[in-house]
C-alpha cells in the first residue's frame, strides 16, 4: 500500500526549496518578526507541548509544493489549504506519539528508548542501534536512516544550484530507448554500509570542488535572505533552522510510518487463510460464468495480482512472443512479393534468412541503469533473475560513476549480431542448457518440446530474453503474453501462422516448448505458457498455489505456510512476487486504506473542532491570502 500518511507528512514538512533565482528574496514580507508569528497551534492533550506553526512554514510549504500542486487556484485557496494540511499533519504526529507512549496493542511493538523520559520527544521512539550479521551492517537504525536522508537532501539542494556538468558522449549514446520492466527504477539500491559511508562524509561544502563550493555559498545566501538560517547558525549549516526543520520532517515521517505499520500489522493478522480462500473462490466462480466476450476481455486484462484461474477448455491460453523483426528493407521486399502462397512463403523465408539479431539493451547501460560491468549483467529491478541474462556484446567503461557530482558511469557499448541459427543455439543454451536447435516441421522453422530438461525459472528466463531481443513492444510487460482463443469464436485476431502455432502450443502436454514461425513481420519465437491449456481449472486457493511450483517450505499445507508467514512477517524478506503474498496484501490494503482513512478523519475532526486543542489565527496570515 502507498504510505498515505507518510506522504502527507513528507509533502508538507519536507522543506525542499528549489528557488528559480539564486540568492534573491522570494517572500514579500520583509520583517523577521512577521515571519516568526505563530499562525496556528496544536495541542491534543493537556500534557502535550504546544506545537506552534509559524507563518514562515506556510511560505516554505507554498514554495515547496503549493505553487505547483494547486496551480490555477487563487492564492487565497492555496494558503488556506496549506494551513489546513499543516494542522492536520501535526494532529497525526501528536496522536502517534501519544499512542506509542500508552504501549497498548497494536502499538506495543514500537521501540521505546527508556533513557528518554519525555514521551513527546520523537527520538524516544526511534531506534539508535544498527543491526549487524557476521560483522556486516544489514539494517540501519532509525536515527542513521533519518540522518542519511537529511544529509542527502542537503547535498541535492546544493547540487540544484550547480552548473550542469559536461559529460562524455560516446558514439553509441544514440542507442534506441528500450522499454524496461514495469517495476524497474532508475535509482540504484544503496546498501546500509554505503549509507553509513555517506553519513560519514557529511554535507559537501565544496572543500575540494570549486563548483560545489560556489553552489554552497549561493545556498547560504538564499537561506539568509529568506530568514531560514536562524539565530543558532554559527557557520555550520547543520545548526541552521532549515537543516533542523528538514531533520524534524524525516523524524515525523518515520513516526507516521511506524504508526501506520502497527495498524497494518494488526489488520494483516486479523485476515485468516479462510478469508483468502473465500476471496479466491469468489474470483474463481466469477470466471466460470464468463461469456465468450467477457472471457476474452478478462484474459486480456489479467494481471499477476488478478490472474486467470479458470479457462473453459482447449483452445484458450497464452503464448509469449519473442519477435525477431524484419528490418525496413526486408519488410519492403516481403510486401512486394507476388505469386502463390507457397511461393511467397518460400521467398519470404529466403529474405528472412538475412535477418540479424542483437541485444537491444544498450540504452539501459548508457542510461546508467543497475548494471555490473564485470559480469555484463543487469541487477535490481532490471532483472527477472538474480543470475540475469548477460548483455551480449562488449562494454567498455569510459568514465567512473561520481557519487559526489551525482553523475552516472559512462560506457562505450557494442552489441553482437547473430543469424537465426546462432541465436536459437544461444537461446536454447540459456533455456535448456544445450544448444540443440530442435526439429523443423510444417509451417514452423523450428519446434522444440521438452518436458523436464528446461533450466530453473523457465518463465523468468523467457522474459529475460524478451526484454533483451524482442522487437515487439507489445510482448513486454504482459501478464502471460498474447491471448489465444479457439478459431470458432469468430474473425481471426492474428495472422494464420501465428494463430496456428499458438493453438498447437497451448494444447501441448509439454511444459517447456516453443515454435518459430515466419510472418511478414519477421520470425516469431512463440513460447508455451506453463499451466494454460485444456481443462485449466483451479477451484481452490490450495490448487492454484500448488500449480505455481512454489515451495511450501516444509509445511504440510498452504494454510500452515500462511500462518507461519503472518506470524513471522518481514516486509524486507517476504517474496512479494508470490501470489499468496499478493492476495493477502491486496485484501489487507483494502481494509487498511479504509481503516486508516476512517481513523484519520475522525482524529482530525475531533481535535479540530475543539478550540482548546487546535487554534488558527487567520488574521496573522491575512496578507498572504491577498
Amino acid at each position: 500500500m502507498k504510505k498515505r500518511l507518510i506522504a502527507i507528512i513528507s509533502s508538507i514538512m519536507a522543506l525542499i526549496m528549489c528557488f528559480s533565482v539564486a540568492g534573491c528574496k522570494l517572500v514579500t514580507t520583509n520583517n523577521e518578526a512577521d515571519l516568526a508569528q505563530t499562525v496556528a497551534t496544536v495541542q491534543i492533550s493537556e500534557d502535550a507541548p504546544k506545537d506552534e506553526i509559524k507563518k514562515q512554514e506556510m511560505i516554505m510549504a507554498y514554495l515547496n509544493y503549493g505553487y505547483y500542486a494547486y496551480s490555477g487556484y487563487s492564492t487565497d485557496v492555496v494558503y488556506k489549504t496549506i494551513i489546513k494540511n499543516l494542522v492536520n499533519s501535526r494532529i497525526l504526529v501528536q496522536n502517534a506519539l501519544m499512542e506509542f507512549d500508552k504501549g497498548e496493542a497494536p502499538f506495543d511493538s514500537v521501540y521505546v528508548n527508556t533513557a528518554i523520559t519525555d514521551k513527546w520527544n520523537p527520538e524516544r521512539y526511534l531506534t539508535n542501534t544498527d543491526q549487524t550479521e557476521g560483522g556486516e551492517v544489514v539494517k540501519l537504525s532509525d536515527v542513521h536512516e533519518i540522518e542519511y536522508e537529511t544529509i542527502k537532501h542537503m547535498n541535492e539542494f546544493v547540487k540544484g544550484y550547480m552548473e550542469p556538468e559536461e559529460t562524455y558522449a560516446p558514439d553509441t549514446l544514440t542507442a534506441q530507448a528500450r522499454p524496461v520492466p514495469t517495476n524497474a527504477k532508475n535509482d540504484e539500491k544503496v546498501t546500509p554500509q554505503e549509507k553509513l559511508d555517506y553519513i560519514a562524509k557529511g554535507i559537501d561544502t565544496g572543500a575540494t570542488n570549486a563548483k560545489i563550493r560556489d553552489s554552497y555559498v549561493t545556498v547560504l545566501k538564499v537561506l539568509e535572505n529568506n530568514n531560514l538560517l536562524g539565530k543558532d547558525y554559527d557557520g555550520d549549516i547543520k545548526n541552521s533552522d532549515y537543516y533542523k526543520n528538514v531533520l524534524k520532517s524525516y523524524q515525523e515521517s518515520k513516526l507516521i510510518e511506524k504508526y501506520e505499520n502497527c495498524l497494518k500489522d494488526q489488520t494483516r493478522k486479523s485476515i485468516t487463510f479462510a478469508d483468502l480462500e473465500a476471496n479466491y473462490l469468489e474470483m474463481y466462480e466469477k470466471q466460470t460464468e464468463y461469456t465468450a466476450k467477457e472471457l476474452s476481455e478478462a484474459m486480456s486484462s489479467a494481471t499477476y495480482d488478478n490472474p486467470m484461474v479458470y479457462l473453459p477448455g482447449e483452445g484458450y491460453g497464452y503464448v509469449y512472443n519473442l519477435l525477431l523483426g524484419a528490418n525496413d528493407k526486408q519488410a519492403e521486399q516481403i510486401t512486394a512479393l507476388t505469386g502463390s502462397d507457397a511461393e511467397k512463403i518460400a521467398e519470404r523465408r529466403a529474405i528472412l534468412d538475412g535477418l540479424t539479431v542483437k541485444d537491444l539493451r544498450s540504452s539501459w547501460i548508457l542510461s546508467g541503469y543497475d548494471f555490473d560491468v564485470n559480469t555484463k549483467k543487469f541487477t535490481g529491478d532490471y532483472a527477472f533473475l538474480e543470475d540475469s541474462l548477460a548483455f551480449n556484446g562488449t562494454v567498455e567503461l569510459v568514465k567512473e560513476k561520481d557519487e559526489d557530482k551525482g553523475t552516472n558511469a559512462e560506457y562505450r557499448v557494442s552489441a553482437n549480431e547473430m543469424k537465426l541459427n546462432e541465436f536459437v543455439a544461444y537461446m536454447n543454451n540459456y533455456l535448456f542448457g544445450a544448444e540443440d536447435l530442435g526439429t523443423t516441421g510444417e509451417g514452423a522453422v523450428y519446434k522444440k518440446y521438452s518436458t523436464d530438461t528446461a533450466e530453473e525459472n523457465f518463465e523468468d528466463r523467457v522474459n529475460e530474453l524478451l526484454f533483451a531481443y524482442s522487437t515487439d513492444p507489445g510482448s513486454l510487460n504482459t501478464y502471460k503474453g498474447y491471448v489465444i482463443e479457439p478459431s470458432v469464436l469468430g474473425a481471426e485476431t492474428y495472422v494464420k501462422e501465428f494463430a496456428d502455432a499458438g493453438r498447437e502450443l497451448i494444447t501441448s502436454t509439454s511444459k517447456y516448448s516453443y515454435q518459430i514461425v515466419g510472418t511478414n513481420y519477421g520470425y516469431h519465437i512463440m513460447f508455451y505458457v506453463k499451466g494454460v491449456g485444456a481443462d485449466f481449472s483451479y477451484p481452490t486457493l490450495e490448487d492454484y498455489l500448488s500449480s505455481l511450483d512454489s515451495d511450501k517450505g516444509g509445511f504440510s499445507s498452504w494454510q500452515e505456510y500462511y500462518d507461519n508467514m503472518i506470524a513471522n512477517w518481514n516486509d524486507e524478506d517476504i517474496d512479494s512476487d508470490f501470489y499468496l503474498y499478493k492476495l493477502q496484501n491486496l485484501y489487507a490494503d483494502k481494509m487498511v486504506t479504509s481503516s486508516l482513512s476512517d481513523t484519520e478523519s475522525k482524529l482530525i475532526e475531533n481535535y479540530r473542532k475543539d478550540s482548546n486543542k487546535v487554534k488558527i489565527y487567520n488574521e496573522r496570515f491575512a496578507d498572504l491570502l491577498a
